[in-house]
């Protein structure tokens, strides 16, 4: 298991320029002030928290690792379609990532637990959007 936040987010990045079928243009590591080609996704890390696991467990913590995935898309086309495709690709994106619960090992258990559809602005341009929220747990072992 990992308690590395930057591991796996780039495991994420690579799961999804490997995944075709999106046809996302540019999968980015962090969020970008400009989107040169779409549809692209960027992976946003969020956070890593550690808590106690129990007194007796050497010093073992359980690490709540988090992070944001944005969809953007924007197409000369009308709202309605591009609103429709928008959402269908954030759907298949969840279920990518739910075909992999624990990361390949990365977390014991992990989910997408919030989507949120809005628009952004970027550059100056506007796309339609959705924020995924992904939450995982992992385990690590603290050393003196």
């Amino acid at each position: 298991m990992s308690d590395s936040l930057v591991d796996l987010c780039m495991y994420v990045q690579q799961k999804l320029e490997d995944a075709t079928q999106f046809g996302f243009e540019d999968v980015f590591y962090g969020d970008q002030d400009l989107i040169p080609r779409n549809p692209a996704a960027a992976i946003e890390p969020v956070s890593v928290a550690r808590e106690i696991s129990g007194v007796a467990t050497g010093g073992m913590v359980k690490v709540n690792l988090s992070f944001y995935l944005f969809v953007y898309h924007t197409t000369i086309q009308s709202p309605q379609k591009t609103r429709q495709e928008c959402d269908a690709q954030a759907e298949l994106v969840q279920r990518l990532l739910h075909d992999d619960l624990t990361m390949s090992g990365r977390v014991i258990h992990g989910f997408c637990t919030n989507c949120e559809s809005g628009v952004a602005q970027r550059a100056g341009a506007m796309f339609r959007a959705h924020r995924i929220t992904w939450e995982g747990i992992s385990k690590e072992r603290l050393t003196p």
